[in-house]
């Protein structure tokens, strides 16, 4: 079988997510291999995507606007637009120990005395 991609692919084990019908509908997916022109990524509902969506992986802070190639089960090969550059994900762990003092706070001024 003939490779007709226009660049080597890097393999990648990367969480991603994909979106349509204008930012709606989104789902988790796995990167496997990545170029600047290309992808392949694996999610459940491969078969029930639109011909184009937007792909986002946040550990690269990228987003990227792609079209469907092909699809075969769960695998689908996407052609990539150039990467927007996106804001970086917030630390979870940070987040959380955030929400939580904000919990403690809030509680505070229902019970004053109870906490």
């Amino acid at each position: 079988m003939e490779d007709r991609r226009r660049e080597p692919r890097r393999r990648s084990l990367l969480g991603g997510s994909i979106s349509f019908d204008k930012g709606q509908r989104t789902m988790d997916c796995v990167v496997r291999n990545i170029s600047g022109h290309g992808a392949l990524v694996v999610f459940p509902y491969a078969a029930i995507t639109p011909g184009e969506l937007t792909l986002q992986i946040s550990h690269r802070g990228e987003l990227h606007a792609a079209k469907v190639v092909w699809r075969k089960g769960d695998r689908t090969g996407l052609a990539l637009s150039s990467a927007e550059k996106v804001e970086a994900p917030v630390d979870g762990s940070l987040r959380i120990r955030s929400l939580i003092a904000k919990n403690r706070r809030l509680k505070r001024q229902l019970h004053p005395g109870a906490w």
